[in-house]
């Protein structure tokens, strides 16, 4: 009987074969089991997230793309939204913008991509995929919005209203001498400001609304301190006073002429609250170098041409112009001899370096000098106004209410008689018979003056002004070596 031999090794290698196909058939199954019964519950943590398809932010489709990929490309519009932030603002110097760069801006752009990026990336599988499958039939779009804090503008606001400034312009009052009534007035200005809260306010208000471009500055008005009411309320006609040069000696063209050079001098000088005018300071000087020319002058009783004659008739009518409108005076001296062209007592004199008139302005407002002749000379004279006459205006805020306007009045309480004999001097260098008498023999005087105040034309009261000592005179006479006989006295020679 033979046997069959049997081949142990390859029924072994078909028993591995079996095996292995029923554990692939085993875990397929099995997966499949776990699949359906044990669903997956998100996706690979190890690999970055993308968008899903229909996803939009500010219309651009971010599919595909990581959160990184989609900052990329939205930087873009945030610079682009950046554009259109701003304030522009006009100044009367300059316009003046607001950038976004002088401002916070907080965009949510991570948060618009973290809520983005969850749509068909959250929940299990078939969510996903339900959600991804209604995006691709109704996509979803994500705008980003901007939050603008208006705070770091503060310092750019400052600059704006250092520009918006404008200091208020108090009304003004200008001299015209050829106006009649000397004063041109010019309105003020009313000065402005930039209420910096305010604009603030507005500022956050409109970045909330996303409301930007031009605004309107919000200005504060500011009234000036002094109207041309206040000024003309300071400006009032307090004295007039007026002196004629018509007679001889007073008419004689070179005195005239420094008259009404003097009075120039004069003419709108300003004088501020509490000032002293001083009549030498303003004429300055009288010399022949200066354009002074020779008029008598009084020196001991007689006249002898000076340079600037004349110009004591110019301050005796400024004397009685202040005395009228209530000055103080501070220093005054009167002629060694009364003048015809004032009332005797009220005349001023001066000189060169030596003898002032002066007085303060004791007021609270400017006091305004006009100084000015009259003469046909020079033209037509004005219709009611006195030829060859000299005028002096004082203006300032008016009186106080008890009284409106003061009058001035003298009267002599002492006569002087000169003492002694006429001096008679004999000049051997003169003629034989020579004769002249250099002062003449007066009688000499004191007067007092005095201010009398009045209301609507009524006296209200009156006070002595200043005396003044007019000296008497004996004469002197100037003769030649033969005038006088032997038998006549022999006066003191003058060699």
């Amino acid at each position: 009987m033979t046997k069959t031999r049997t081949n142990k090794s390859g029924g072994a290698a078909r028993a591995l074969r079996a095996v292995f196909i029923l554990l692939v058939i085993g875990c397929a199954g099995l997966a499949a089991y776990l699949f359906f019964v044990y669903p997956e519950t998100g996706p690979d943590p190890e690999e970055p997230l993308t968008f899903a398809a229909g996803v939009y932010v500010e219309n651009i489709h971010l599919a595909g793309r990581t959160a990184d990929q989609a900052r990329q490309a939205l930087s873009v519009i945030e610079r682009e939204l950046t554009q259109d932030i701003y304030f522009q603002m006009d100044t009367a110097e300059k316009s003046v913008t607001l950038t976004h760069a002088d401002m916070r801006l907080t965009f949510d752009t991570e948060t618009v991509l973290a809520q983005a990026l969850q749509l068909g990336n959250a929940g299990t599988r078939g969510e996903r995929q339900e959600i991804r499958a209604q995006l691709l039939e109704s996509p979803q779009y994500f705008t980003i919005t901007c939050t603008v804090d208006v705070t770091p503008a503060r310092e750019k606001v400052r600059e704006i209203a250092a520009l918006s400034y404008k200091e208020p312009v108090n009304a003004s009052v200008e001299l015209d001498m050829q106006r009649q009534d000397f004063f041109v007035f010019t309105e003020g200005e009313r000065g402005e400001a930039l209420d910096e809260e305010a604009l603030m306010v507005t500022l956050r208000q409109r970045a909330l609304q996303n409301d930007f471009g031009q605004v309107t500055l919000p200005i504060v008005h500011t009234e000036p301190a002094i109207s041309i009411d206040d000024i003309k309320n300071t400006i009032t006609l307090r004295a007039h006073a007026e002196t004629s040069f018509k007679k001889s000696p007073y008419n004689r063209e070179d005195r005239v002429y420094n008259v009404k050079k003097a009075a120039g001098f004069m003419n709108g000088f300003v004088l501020k609250p509490g000032e002293v005018f001083s009549t030498n300071d303003t004429l300055g000087p009288r010399t022949y170098e200066l354009g002074w020319k020779p008029a008598p002058a009084y020196v001991n009783g007689a006249t002898e041409d000076q340079a600037g004659g004349g110009v004591c008739q110019v301050s005796s009518t400024l004397y009685n112009a202040v005395v009228k409108a209530d000055l103080e005076i501070v220093y005054r001296r009167n002629h060694s001899s009364t003048v015809a062209y004032v009332k005797h007592g009220l005349d001023a004199t001066i000189n060169t370096g030596t003898i002032d008139f002066t007085f303060k302005n004791n007021t609270g407002s400017d006091i305004y000098i006009f100084a000015y002749t009259f003469d046909s000379a020079d033209g037509q004279v004005p219709e009611g106004k006195d030829d060859k006459t000299i005028h002096v205006d004082i203006y300032g805020e008016a009186f106080p209410e008890n009284y409106d306007s003061i009058e001035l009045t003298s009267e002599r309480i002492e006569k002087l008689l000169p003492s002694g004999e006429m001096e008679v001097v004999v000049d051997n260098t003169a003629a034989w018979d020579f004769y002249s008498e250099e002062v003449a023999r007066r009688d000499g005087a004191v007067w007092q003056s005095y201010k009398h105040y009045y209301k609507d034309g009524v006296e209200v009261a009156s006070e002595p002004l200043a005396k003044s000592t007019y000296r008497a005179f004996a004469g002197r006479i100037v003769v030649g070596p033969g005038y006088y006989s032997a038998a006549q006295p022999q006066p003191v020679s003058l060699e």
